[in-house]
């Protein structure tokens, strides 16, 4: 069955909720489960205590085809479903997904970027003896159904290409991650300790983002009105696209 996925892969499928590269997809096909329903491949990704559901279909239709397989999972899955154009969005409640939350896309570049005001707090690169508190402050802070939780080997990696970053004292106040990408910066992760909210780190580390001219990108929820203020004040502007989460076998 391997090598049947490796041969979809290889003829790209027009639809997909996962853009990764050769290499990538064998990892994942090797280490998760994954069904194949002609020439569909659909892979649940294990993190966190939860499911991702990852497709590749030639036909946005095609993903209802996963059904028979799903039936048999009892532990939550969530789907990510990304578009401009909200007609795209399939019935997922047909079998058996309710929709959870969604995401707008927002971007920064030198037109519109604002310059920050005085930044307060110190803001540094996090070094290898700052990992075990991120990863726990991550996964207390965190959504597994709809947030990126990194792992311990995720976070080190970070640490390595200097893309985390954090504000601390005798503890972890918070801390941001400004991946690499070869347009510029994907804004990926900000959180603050409960304890440290009323000191202004959020807008510091906003305001701390790379100010190379290059683009800054990052995905926000549609009711979190703190956090969309907070980037708009340095010039981040919505561009259209969503990211919308979908979740099955999630219990009120």
């Amino acid at each position: 069955m391997k090598q049947k996925a490796i041969e979809i892969f290889k003829n790209r499928p027009k639809y997909t909720n996962c853009f990764i590269n050769y290499n990538k997809f064998l990892t994942l096909i090797e280490n998760e489960i994954f069904f194949i329903e002609r020439n569909n491949i659909f892979i649940l990704k294990s993190e966190n205590g939860i499911f991702k559901f990852l497709y590749f279909v030639n036909s946005l239709k095609d993903i209802e085809k996963s059904d028979i397989f799903l039936k048999n999972i009892n532990t939550p899955i969530s789907l990510e479903f990304v578009t401009k154009d909200i007609k795209d969005i399939l019935k997922f409640e047909d079998f058996g997904f309710v929709f959870y939350k969604v995401f707008s896309r927002y971007f920064v570049n030198k037109e519109n970027r604002i310059l920050p005001k005085s930044i307060k707090n110190s803001i540094q690169l996090a070094d290898e003896n700052d990992i075990e508190e991120i990863h726990s402050m991550a996964i207390e802070n965190f959504d597994p159904l709809c947030d990126f939780i990194p792992t311990i080997n995720e976070l080190e990696n970070f640490i390595h290409n200097k893309e985390l970053y954090v504000a601390k004292n005798d503890e972890i106040l918070g801390f941001a991650l400004y991946l690499k990408q070869p347009y510029g910066y994907e804004f990926r992760i900000l959180c603050i300790s409960s304890k440290y909210r009323s000191m202004g780190l959020g807008y510091d580390f906003v305001a701390s983002l790379p100010n190379d001219k290059r683009i800054c990108k990052c995905w926000i929820d549609d009711n979190n009105y703190a956090s969309i203020h907070l980037n708009k004040s340095i010039g981040f502007t919505i561009d259209g696209l969503k990211n919308y989460i979908f979740i099955r076998n999630i219990s009120n």
